[in-house]
């Protein structure tokens, strides 16, 4: 269904993935786990094409979604899901460096399913 291969990305001259390699199959759920700065968001970014690796290949259901913008990758099914925000007053709790590590999704669907919710 999805897969990297080779994905290099760099913000300027700080490079911040190296060759990550990774594969999602037809109903698999698959979580990436790693210290703040791991470079998870920049991963899932770079899958969506919000960002652009170097070097790479990124695959969604056999279509190569290197040189797509992110509203076509958007439009095959694959769809970048934020962590939950509360909207106004922050909720009495424990000071930021405490509180779990956050949380973003890529929700993947079937080219068929993403047609059929148009």
């Amino acid at each position: 269904m999805l897969s990297v291969s080779h994905l290099n990305f760099s913000y300027g001259d700080l490079k911040v993935l190296w060759n990550i390699d990774l594969e999602v199959r037809p109903s698999e759920i698959v979580t990436m786990v790693g210290a703040n700065g791991a470079g998870k968001s920049t991963t899932l970014k770079n899958i969506s094409r919000l960002l652009k690796g170097s070097s790479g290949a990124i695959r969604f259901e056999g279509v190569n979604l290197n040189r797509l913008e992110s509203h076509q990758v958007v439009e095959l099914g694959v769809v970048q899901v934020p962590e939950a925000r509360s909207v106004g007053a922050r909720a009495p709790g424990p000071p930021a460096s405490c509180r779990q590590p956050s949380t973003r999704s890529l929700e993947l669907r079937a080219r068929s399913e993403a047609a059929a919710l148009r």
